[in-house]
C-alpha cells in the first residue's frame, strides 16, 4: 500500500474515528458532532473549551452537541485530537453533507449491470463494481484543482456523433477545424479531437469497437438517455489506430498522448490536455517485453507526468507470465493489466492471467455500452474489461480532496502510483482470480473511491521516494504536499538496535554520500506532520554500492568462426575480471583476466557450444565463478548460421503443431510451444535428405477444444541463403476436423549440400507467409535437415513390426535416401521355398492380414529405383498371437505365468517333450531345446528381458501348439 503510518499511530488515529475527512470536503469545514457521556452537563462543557467559536445541542435525550470553531485559525486535526481524547467524550464526527443517491437517469441505466447487479442479464445479484455508491463522492469531469480530465483511447475510432460520447469528446481549443493548419503547432494538422496514426491525419470516425471502449469509460451520464459510462463528464482523446498498426504506430500513440499532457504541464493549462490514462483494448498474444523494449519503457514515461495505462490481456486461456503478452508483460509500474469477469463473478475461461503481469479482473462479458451507429448493445472480451478499470482510475482523479489535489500539484508521478496503489488494495477477493493475478481480485470502484477518501483523513506522507546508491553516491528524493509542516528523515543498519540518526527537515535531494559506507544495508523511514499531528512511514531499506559481487549482466557475442567478445556490467568494488571459457563437456578451462569490461578471445573452435563463466576480484575480496552462460560458434551450416527471420509469436493457445513426421527420419511430437514458436535446431538431430529423395510428410494438429480447419506449409531452404522463398515450398496440406495434413517432400536435384533450416508452419484456414509479423492462431517450428547427395539405390531401415489386437502385423520403415519413393517388399515363411509374397508401396507402412496365419515369416524390404529393385534390408516376425490348437490346451501347461526367474512347462503323462522353441514377438528366436525325455521342462529365465514371449513346443507324438509367457 502506497500510504503507511506506523502500527502505534494507526491504532491512536483510527481507535478514535472512522471517519475524519478533514481534507476531503465531503463535510463542512470548521465544525464538529460530539456525543457526550450522559452525566455530563453539555452547555458546561462546551463553554469550557477554548477553540470553540459557539455550540449548538442537537439531541438532548442524546447529549449530542454541535461544535464550531474557526477552522483558519485552528486545523482540524488539531482540534479533533483535543476533545477526542478527553473523558467527557463519547463519539466525535464531522459534519458531513448529505446529498440524493447518485443513480443516474439515462434510459438504458437499468441493462448496465455491470455498474449495479440486481439480477437484471441472470447472473449473480451484486457481482458489479458497486459504481452509484462512488457516484456518491464523485462524478468525474474536474480535478479538485479544476484540471479538466482526460482519457485517450487507443483504439480504432469512435461514432463521434453519438448521442452519448459527443459531449465528452476533448477538443483541442488551440486547433481551427478542418482549416488544414497547425494552429497550435503542437506537429498535428487539425487534431481537434485527436490523432490517426494510421493514416497520419485528423479523421477518428468510425470504429464500432473504439465506440464501446468509449462509452465503457465515459458515456454522457445523468442526460437523460442512453447509458452511463464510469464517468458522466470525463473527456475521451480518440487516437486511431486501427489494431493493424506496427510498433512505431504504438509509440506515436502513446506520444501523442504524452505530449499533450507535457504541454498542459508547461503551459499551465492554456495548451494541450491534462490526460490521467491511456487504455489499449489490443496488443500482441504472446509477445516479449524483451523484444520491444521500446514499447515498454513508453509506460515508465508516461507514468513521470501522472499518466496511468491500462491495457487488455489476451482473449484466451492462457498464463501470459509464461507465453508473454504485449502491452500487459511489460514490467512498468504504471501500467495496470486487466482480465475478464462475467456477470457471475467468475474469470471468463476465453481470458489470460498471469500472477505477475495481470493486476486484476473487472467485468467485460456482454456488458451493455454505446455501440456504433448512435445506438447501444453489448460488448465482450478483455477489450470491455480494461476501459472500466481506466474509467475508474479518471473517477478517482476527480475526487475532491485537497490533500490528494496537492499531491497532483506536487508529485503528479506520486500520484498516479498512488491510484494504481489503491485500486490494487481495494479490489474485492475472488476465487477465480486468486493465485493467477496480483491483486486476487476484481475491480471495486466504490471500496478504491473509499480509500483513497480515508486517506484525505490526515497528511499523505512523502511520496516518489527514491534512493541513488550507486558507486560513491548516496542521495534521497521525495516529494511532499503543501500541508506537510514538518519531515524529519532518520536511518540506522538494518537490525541494529542502536538509536536512529535523525536529520531534521532535510532538503531532497538529501546527499548521504559521506555519512555511510560501501556496502552497508541501511534501513530507514520518514516522521512527517500535519495541524501537529507526527506520522511515520513504514520501515524501507536500501544497499550501498561497493559490494564484491559478480556483474549484473554478461554476455558473449560471437563475431567469426574463431572469435567472441565476453561483456559484462562493471562492478563498483571490482579491480580485475577472470573469465574462463571451453567447449561443454571439456575438462579444461580457457582463462583470461583483464581490468575492464570487456575481452575479446580467438582461439574458438568452429561449430562448437561453450559455456564461460565470471569472477569479481576486488580489493580485499573475490567472488566465486558464477554467472555462465553459453553460446555457439559458426560453421554449424546455413541451419545456424545463416540469418533467418524471426516469426511473430503466433496465439496457441488452443491449436498447435502435436507432430511432425518426414518419411520416420524424423518424428517429433510437442505440445504447445511457449510464444507459438520453437527452433528444434539445436535438440533434434537433423534428418539426412538426398537429393531427388521423395519423403512422405505428416503434419498432425493438437487442440484444446473445439478443432478448427488448419493448413500445414513446409520451407526448406534448399539454396542455404537463409531466406524461404515461395519456390523452396517443400510441402502444404489442410488438416480438417483434427485430421493430420499429408503431403511428399520432394528434394530438388540442385539442393545445396549441407545442412539447412525448414520451417513448419500451422496456420488456422491458411498460411500466410514464412515469416508473419503478426501473431496469428497456430504454431511455427523450426528444423535442421542434412541435404546430401543421392547415394543410389540403398535400402529403407525397418524401424518396427508390431502384432495388433486384430491379428494384422504392421511394419513400419524410414525413407530411403534413393531418388524415388517407392519400396519393394516382400515375405514368406522362414526357412521356405515357396515364392515370396510382393508389394510394391510409396508409403512408410505397410498390414498384413494375420488372421489365418500362425507361423514365423522372413520379410525384406528395398527401394525401388527405376523400375528395379535395389539392396534388401531383412527382419522376421512370428504371426502367432494365441494358442493355435485349442484343443492341445489341456495337454500341456505353463507355469508360473507371468514368470520371473523360472518357469515349467508340463504335459500330461501320456505325453513326451521332443523340442520347445522360445520366440520374441519380432520373430526373433530367443531359446531352443532339443531332444527332450520326460514330460516336463525347467527353464531358467533370470536373464530375460522383460516382455512377451511365445513359447512352442512339439511332441514325440507330433502335437504342436504354442501360448504367449509374460516374463516380470
Amino acid at each position: 500500500m502506497y500510504y503507511k503510518v506506523s502500527i502505534y499511530l494507526l491504532f491512536f488515529i483510527f481507535s478514535c474515528s472512522s471517519s475524519l475527512k478533514a481534507q476531503w470536503l465531503d463535510h463542512r469545514q470548521g465544525e464538529l458532532i460530539v456525543d457526550l457521556v450522559d452525566e455530563v452537563d453539555g452547555k458546561s462543557w462546551c463553554a469550557s473549551q477554548p477553540e470553540l467559536s459557539s455550540f449548538k445541542k442537537l439531541s438532548d435525550p442524546l447529549n449530542i452537541w454541535l461544535l464550531e470553531y474557526d477552522h483558519d485559525v485552528y486545523h482540524e486535526l488539531a482540534v479533533d485530537q483535543s476533545v477526542r481524547k478527553q473523558p467527557q467524550v463519547e463519539t466525535l464526527q464531522f459534519n458531513h453533507f448529505v446529498s440524493l443517491r447518485a443513480i443516474p437517469n439515462d434510459a438504458l441505466f437499468g441493462q448496465q449491470w455491470q455498474h449495479r447487479n440486481v439480477g437484471q442479464s441472470g447472473g449473480e445479484v451484486n457481482a458489479d463494481f458497486d459504481t452509484p455508491d462512488a457516484w456518491d463522492l464523485t462524478t468525474g469531469g474536474v480535478t479538485t484543482n479544476g484540471d479538466t480530465i482526460v482519457v485517450c483511447v487507443i483504439d480504432n475510432g469512435l461514432d463521434s456523433d453519438h448521442e452519448d460520447l459527443a459531449p465528452n469528446l476533448w477538443v483541442n481549443r488551440d486547433e481551427i477545424p478542418n482549416n488544414g493548419i497547425d494552429d497550435d503547432q503542437n506537429g498535428f494538422i487539425d487534431d481537434v479531437n485527436g490523432w490517426n496514426t494510421r493514416f497520419d491525419n485528423n479523421i477518428i470516425e468510425g470504429g464500432s469497437h473504439g465506440t464501446s471502449v468509449s462509452g465503457i469509460v465515459g458515456a454522457r451520464g445523468d442526460n437523460g438517455i442512453g447509458v452511463a459510462g464510469m464517468n458522466w463528464r470525463v473527456k475521451i482523446m480518440m487516437v486511431r489506430n486501427d489494431f493493424i498498426a506496427a510498433e512505431s504506430e504504438v509509440i506515436q500513440s502513446y506520444s501523442y498522448a504524452l505530449e499533450q499532457r507535457i504541454a498542459y504541464d508547461n503551459t499551465d493549462g492554456q495548451e494541450g490536455a491534462y490526460v490521467v490514462a491511456t487504455n489499449a483494448s489490443w496488443g500482441i498474444d504472446g509477445g516479449q517485453p524483451e523484444d520491444s523494449p521500446i514499447w515498454c519503457s513508453l509506460y515508465d514515461q508516461l507514468g513521470l507526468r501522472g499518466i496511468l495505462n491500462i491495457g487488455a490481456t489476451a482473449n484466451e486461456n492462457v498464463d501470459v507470465d509464461i507465453v508473454g503478452d504485449l502491452p500487459t508483460s511489460c514490467p512498468s509500474e504504471f501500467l495496470i493489466g486487466v482480465t475478464n469477469l462475467n456477470d457471475n463473478d467468475q474469470k471468463v475461461t476465453g481470458a489470460a492471467f498471469g500472477s505477475t503481469s495481470i493486476d486484476l479482473g473487472a467485468y467485460g462479458e456482454q456488458v451493455f455500452t454505446t455501440v456504433i451507429n448512435n445506438n447501444y448493445g453489448n460488448f465482450l472480451g478483455t477489450s470491455a474489461a480494461a476501459p472500466a478499470v481506466t474509467g475508474a482510475v479518471a473517477l478517482l482523479y476527480s475526487l475532491p480532496c485537497s490533500s490528494f489535489g496537492q499531491l497532483l500539484e506536487s508529485d503528479p508521478e506520486g500520484a498516479a502510483r498512488l491510484v494504481k496503489e489503491v485500486i490494487l488494495e481495494s479490489a474485492t477477493p475472488n476465487s477465480s482470480l486468486a493465485g493467477i493475478t496480483v491483486s486476487g481480485g476484481r475491480l471495486n470502484v466504490d471500496e478504491a473511491m473509499q480509500e483513497l477518501a480515508d486517506l484525505c483523513e490526515s497528511c499523505l506522507p512523502p511520496s516518489s521516494i527514491k534512493v541513488n546508491a550507486e558507486g560513491p553516491e548516496v542521495l534521497i528524493s521525495w516529494n511532499t504536499i503543501a500541508d506537510v509542516e514538518s519531515v524529519q528523515f532518520r536511518y540506522r543498519p538494518v537490525g541494529s538496535s542502536m538509536p536512529f540518526t535523525v536529520i531534521d527537515n532535510p532538503t531532497p535531494p538529501l546527499d548521504l554520500s559521506s555519512e555511510i559506507g560501501f556496502c552497508r544495508d541501511i534501513e530507514y523511514q520518514f516522521t512527517y506532520s500535519c495541524g501537529g499531528i507526527a506520522l511515520q512511514t513504514e520501515l524501507a531499506s536500501f544497499q550501498t554500492d561497493g559490494c564484491c559481487e559478480l556483474p549484473e549482466e554478461f554476455t558473449a557475442i560471437v563475431f567469426s568462426t574463431f572469435a567472441a567478445a565476453f561483456e559484462w556490467s562493471e562492478v563498483f568494488a571490482g579491480q580485475v575480471y577472470q573469465i574462463r571459457y571451453r567447449p561443454i563437456g571439456s575438462q579444461n578451462w580457457f582463462e583470461e583476466e583483464t581490468q575492464g569490461n570487456g575481452v575479446l578471445v580467438t582461439n574458438l573452435s568452429p561449430c562448437t557450444n561453450y559455456e564461460a563463466e565470471i569472477r569479481t576480484d576486488c580489493d580485499t575480496a573475490a567472488t566465486s565463478f558464477g554467472q555462465s552462460i553459453q553460446f555457439l560458434t559458426p560453421g554449424c551450416g546455413a541451419c545456424f548460421d545463416a540469418p533467418y527471420c524471426t516469426p511473430a509469436d503466433f496465439s496457441n493457445g488452443s491449436e498447435w503443431i502435436a507432430r511432425v513426421n518426414i518419411g520416420n527420419l524424423l518424428d517429433q511430437s510437442s505440445g504447445p510451444e511457449t510464444n507459438g514458436y520453437n527452433n528444434y535446431g539445436l535438440s533434434v538431430q537433423a534428418p539426412t535428405l538426398a537429393r531427388g529423395g521423395q519423403y512422405p510428410f505428416t503434419g498432425l494438429p493438437g487442440y484444446s477444444g473445439t478443432q478448427f480447419g488448419e493448413e500445414f506449409k513446409v520451407w526448406i531452404d534448399f539454396n542455404q541463403d537463409g531466406i524461404f522463398s515461395s519456390i523452396e515450398v517443400a510441402a502444404e496440406a489442410d488438416a480438417d476436423d483434427g485430421d493430420p495434413a499429408i503431403d511428399v517432400i520432394t528434394i530438388p536435384d540442385n539442393a545445396e549440400v549441407g545442412t539447412t533450416r525448414m520451417r513448419v508452419i500451422m496456420e488456422f484456414n491458411n498460411v500466410s507467409s514464412a515469416c508473419p509479423s503478426t501473431s496469428r492462431p497456430g504454431e511455427i517450428e523450426d528444423y535442421c535437415v542434412e541435404i546430401v547427395a543421392s547415394p543410389g539405390c540403398v535400402p529403407p531401415e525397418i524401424l518396427s513390426i508390431d502384432i495388433t489386437d486384430d491379428l494384422v502385423s504392421v511394419i513400419n520403415w524410414s525413407s530411403s535416401l534413393a531418388p524415388g519413393g517407392e519400396y519393394l517388399l516382400r515375405y514368406r515363411l522362414v526357412d521356405s521355398s515357396d515364392p515370396w509374397t510382393e508389394v510394391i508401396l510409396t508409403g512408410n507402412s505397410y498390414s498384413i492380414d494375420l488372421s489365418d496365419l500362425c507361423d514365423v515369416y522372413e520379410l525384406q524390404i528395398a527401394s525401388y529405383c527405376d523400375g528395379q529393385a535395389g539392396e534388401f534390408n531383412a527382419a522376421s516376425f512370428n504371426s502367432c498371437t494365441s494358442v493355435s490348437e485349442p484343443d492341445a490346451s489341456a495337454l500341456w501347461q505353463l507355469a508360473p505365468n507371468p514368470a520371473t526367474d523360472q518357469f515349467q512347462i508340463l504335459l500330461t503323462p501320456d505325453e513326451q517333450l521332443d523340442q520347445v522353441d522360445v520366440y520374441d514377438l519380432t520373430g526373433r528366436q530367443i531359446q531352443k531345446y532339443q531332444e527332450l525325455s520326460g514330460n516336463q521342462l525347467n527353464v531358467q529365465s533370470s536373464g530375460w528381458v522383460s516382455g512377451v514371449y511365445l513359447i512352442r513346443i512339439r511332441s514325440k507324438s507330433g502335437l504342436m501348439a504354442t501360448r504367449r509367457l509374460l516374463i516380470r
